[in-house]
């Protein structure tokens, strides 16, 4: 797991959304503010349960 800068978070959540050009300039906006007031992080995993594992495990420890 490693955190993401605001910067980096918003240009990699920027290359997923695939619905910006209906949301256009609101869904711009709305992404900037979630990467400035939230923590981001990366996560590399081999399968979704082994994903869906590390995020319980990570949401279950506090540690973020």
């Amino acid at each position: 797991m490693t955190e993401l800068g605001p910067a980096s978070a918003f240009s990699q959540l920027l290359e997923s959304a695939f619905n910006l050009s209906v949301l256009r300039e609101d869904g711009f906006h709305v992404l900037a503010d979630l990467v400035e007031h939230c923590r981001c992080f990366q996560i590399r995993y081999g399968s979704l349960a082994d994903g869906m594992a590390l995020v319980q495990e990570i949401h279950e420890s506090g540690k973020v």
